[in-house]
Order: structure tokens, then C-alpha cells, then sequence
């Protein structure tokens, strides 16, 4: 049965030509098929190929060598598409770029801002901290730099100090913003 012949079946007439339908071993008779693949005369083992006398053994290491061209083609073909399948490997690759990206501009970014601020404001904040110092009476400074000593020795209780000084400032600027 085909659609312009319901009452032929399709499968009868079906393997009955072209080169594809044949044996391996037979001799292509149809040289007008597409599907024809050349085919030389077999020669018996051992004896030289009359059409072609010499060049069997330059044939032989002609094909090896194209072989040769082609495995490592494909192996590179293959390193490229395994390459392309790694997303995770990719997505590394570029969080890393973006990374020296960032650390570049930041470094443009700090070294116009250098350039850009006058000198008369860079004096003024040496000033400023000159000021301080001097006003700061030798207590505090000691009390000061008794805290810092602390701090570097007992990390944890600074950071719980520092929690708490933070809860209690934020508790008295919310009273103060109620009233």
C-alpha cells in the first residue's frame, strides 16, 4: 500500500537497485549511480598492481598518514567540544577575569581620585589629625591605647563590645527620633 497506489504494497519492489542494496564484495555494475564508490580490480595477495606498479607502498603510506592528520584533527575537535561542555571550568574562568577587571578599575578609580584631590585638602585632613591629637589629653590617649592592646589580644570580647556600644547607640537614636 502507498499513497498513490492503495493496493500496491511498498516493500515488494524494495533492495531491487542501487548500489546501496549490494553485497560489499560485489562489483558496482550501475556506474551511473551517485551512490557508486570507485572500486579497483582485486589482485591476487602478493603480486604488484599492474595499472599501478610503485605505488602501492606510497599509497599505503599516503593513507597512514592522512589517518594519522584525521585522529589528531578529531582529537582536537574533541578537546574543543569538551572544553565548550565544561561550564562550571567556564564560568570560573570568567568570575577570574571579572576579578582583574575589577581590581584594575579599582586601582584607576584610587589613583584619579589621588589625582584629583588638591593638595589644600590633603594638608587640611593632616591638620585636622594634628589637631586631635594635640587636643586629646594623655588619659584618653593611654585609656586608648589600653583598649587597642586588648582588642588585639581578645578579639572576640572586642567585637562583643563593640555589638554592644553599636545596640546602645541605636536604642538611644531611636528614643530620641519617638519623642
Amino acid at each position: 500500500m502507498t499513497e498513490t497506489d492503495p493496493g500496491r504494497d511498498a516493500r515488494t519492489g524494495a533492495g531491487g537497485v542501487g548500489v546501496h542494496r549490494q553485497d560489499v564484495t560485489d562489483p558496482v555494475t550501475e556506474t551511473e549511480s551517485l551512490n557508486a564508490v570507485p572500486q579497483r580490480q582485486a589482485t591476487p595477495a602478493g603480486s604488484p598492481d599492474p595499472a599501478h606498479p610503485a605505488d602501492s607502498a606510497d599509497e599505503l603510506t599516503e593513507v597512514r598518514q592522512d589517518i594519522a592528520r584525521t585522529r589528531e584533527d578529531l582529537g582536537d575537535t574533541i578537546d574543543a567540544l569538551a572544553a565548550k561542555a565544561d561550564v562550571k571550568t567556564r564560568a570560573q574562568e570568567k568570575v577570574e577575569g571579572t576579578k582583574i577587571m575589577a581590581k584594575e578599575k579599582a586601582a584607576e578609580v584610587v589613583e584619579r581620585v589621588r589625582e584629583a584631590t588638591p593638595d589644600t585638602v590633603k594638608d587640611a585632613a593632616d591638620k585636622v589629625a594634628e589637631r586631635v591629637r594635640d587636643v586629646t589629653p594623655d588619659t584618653v590617649k593611654d585609656a586608648a591605647d589600653k583598649v587597642a592592646e586588648q582588642a588585639r589580644r581578645r578579639p572576640a570580647v572586642a567585637i562583643a563590645a563593640g555589638a554592644v556600644a553599636l545596640l546602645v547607640v541605636r536604642t538611644l537614636l531611636r528614643r530620641k527620633r519617638s519623642r
